[in-house]
Parts: structure tokens; sequence; C-alpha cells
């Protein structure tokens, strides 16, 4: 169990930021490996992920309560504030309707049209934009996020080719997508820890920790592909999965 924990911490870690779909990739391993699926490790491995962002993201996240608790609302941090608490409704109600079919989330072909359709955001997602996040910007951001719970719709790679597709700057739409993942994993984490079964805590802590390790190299990385305009580059990788998802 440990193996098979430090192993699904390295996929979740490498592929959680890149837009590549990292619960995407735990389904294909573990149909093709035949490794074993538990609740508990999957949490444990999303609680990395939000511990992740918060790390990387911790300068923005103090100057954004400090704005929205101290500057009033005529602030840009407080409307940003704003703009995440309002997509994050968005993604919640969608994640909620879409959680009575979750069988379909370990159907091959689902994930493979999944997969083409992040392929087909990050093609498009090549433009510049100069436009910051408003309000309609971010509850159709917000919907996309929701929509991600699905395998193979990368969140972080949906989210930010959502935004610039929509015109808003790279630094922006890469400070937006991830700022509004902290609710969202979080939220998640909340829902699923009440069943959490008995796991090897040796086994759990082995997928955390080498999931936080490599997750704040790979958001890093993503950090440089999004500004240097490789994030289209991707699709092409999502194209292929999409297509051994059908083959499997």
């Amino acid at each position: 169990m440990v193996r098979a924990a430090f192993f699904l911490g390295i996929v979740q870690g490498i592929a959680e930021w890149l837009p590549i779909s990292s619960s995407g990739h735990l389904v294909i391993l573990r149909h093709f490996f035949h490794l074993p699926g538990n609740l508990s490790l999957d949490v444990f491995l999303h609680l990395a992920s939000l511990l992740v962002i918060v790390i990387f993201f911790w300068k923005d996240i103090v100057s954004l309560w400090r704005a929205f608790c101290l500057q009033g609302v005529n602030t840009t941090e407080f409307h940003f504030v704003i703009n995440i608490v309002l997509a994050s409704f968005v993604t919640a109600a969608v994640a909620l309707l879409l959680r009575p079919h979750e069988k379909l989330f370990s159907s091959l072909r689902v994930i493979g049209v999944c997969y083409l359709a992040t392929a087909i955001l990050l093609l498009f997602s090549r433009r510049d934009g100069c436009r910051k996040i408003d309000r309609k910007r971010a509850l159709l951001i917000g919907l996309v996020q929701g929509l991600a719970v699905l395998p193979g719709l990368s969140r972080s790679g949906s989210t930010i080719a959502t935004a610039l597709i929509a015109g808003v700057n790279r630094q922006e739409a890469f400070r937006f997508s991830f700022l509004l993942a902290i609710p969202a994993i979080g939220g998640a984490a909340l829902l699923e820890v009440r069943h959490l079964t008995g796991v090897p805590v040796s086994a759990l802590f082995a997928g955390f920790f080498v999931s936080l390790l490599l997750g704040l190299l790979s958001l890093y990385l993503l950090k440089r592909i999004v500004v240097q305009k490789y994030l289209g580059w991707f699709g092409f990788y999502c194209l292929l999965m999409c297509i051994l998802c059908f083959l499997l």
C-alpha cells in the first residue's frame, strides 16, 4: 500500500497543476496497473494540493484578506475576493449536480471526451489579453471549474484557458485560477473527510509528502508555461490521452 500511495502521490504532484488532469491520470493508471482505489488516500493527496496553493500564494492570500477586511469596497482586491466567492458558489452548484453521477467518473470513454474538451480549450488559449477578471468572466470560470470534477477535464488547464480565451491577461488568469481552487479543493476535502477509513498512516503520509514536494515544483513550472505562452502545446498531449482512453 505504501508503494502504491507513493506512486499515486508522484502522479498527483506532477499532474495536479500541469494542464493534463491528475484525476484522469489516476483513473487510467488504476485501470491499467490495477492499483487500489482508496478515498482516504485521495483526500490526503488533495489536502497536499491545497497546501501547495497556500504556500505558493501566501502573500496574495494575506494581501487579499487585509484588503477585504480593512480597505473597503472600492479597492480592486475587494472585488477580486467577491469574484472568487461568486465563482465558488457556481462551482459548488455544478459539482453538486454532477455528484449523483459519480459512476461515470470511472468510465474511460467519458474521460476520453473530457480530455478532448481540455485539448480544445488549451489549443484555443494562445491569444494575449489585457483585461481583468470581472463578474461575468468570474462566473464563467467558476462554471468551468465545477465541470472539472469530471476526470480528464483539467481544472487548472480549463480555468486558465477559459480566462485567456475571454481576454484576461496571463498573470491574472493564473492567479485567479489557483486562488479560486482553494475553496473548491477545501470544500471537496471536507465533504469526503467523513468517509475516511483505516489506511496505514505510513501510506497516507508517503503519498501526502511526495505530492506536496512535486506539487510545488510543478506549480512553479506551470506559471512559467503560462507566462511564456506554452500552455497550448499541452493540448496535443491531451489529444493523445483522449485516444489512449478510447483504445483502452
